[in-house]
């Protein structure tokens, strides 16, 4: 089970402050996901280098931050595993060194994959069968 958001190319938000970029529905099944996530940001020359993290938008706490201090044209990109709980989400943010009025994001991606679920995990614990061991030469 996948989900993705996107903010399409030819979008501008600007970075005065830090800004949700991407945000995914709400998660139907509580589970281990795979988080990727990348935007293009247009730093201005006079700003320190553009940020982006990911966060449940039921904390809001930065997870895992991709950074460059570099200006102009650059891509921002995260990876993360994040266990979600159903009716959860996750959002990426992003925002300027010093919050420039002149450095956007331009577009901008997210995307979250179900690795591994409660229902995965008991359906594996059942599905085990046992063998013992057959010592060779034994029963003759």
């Amino acid at each position: 089970m996948g989900y993705s958001a996107l903010l399409p190319l030819g979008s501008q938000l600007f970075l005065r402050h830090p800004v949700v970029v991407a945000q995914i529905s709400p998660i139907e099944t509580s589970g281990l996901y795979y988080i990727s996530g990348s935007a293009r940001l247009d730093i201005a020359l006079d700003d320190a280098g553009g940020f982006c993290f990911d966060a449940l938008v039921s904390s809001e706490i930065a997870n895992q931050i991709g950074e460059s201090s570099n200006r102009g044209r650059i891509t921002v990109s995260i990876t993360d595993a994040l266990f979600i709980n159903a009716g959860d989400s996750v959002e990426k943010w992003c925002y300027s060194g010093v919050n420039s009025p002149s450095s956007s994001v331009l577009n901008a991606g997210l995307t979250a994959i179900l690795i591994n679920s409660e229902f995965d995990a008991k359906q594996a614990r059942r599905s085990r069968v046992h063998h013992t061991p057959v010592t060779p030469g034994a029963g003759k």
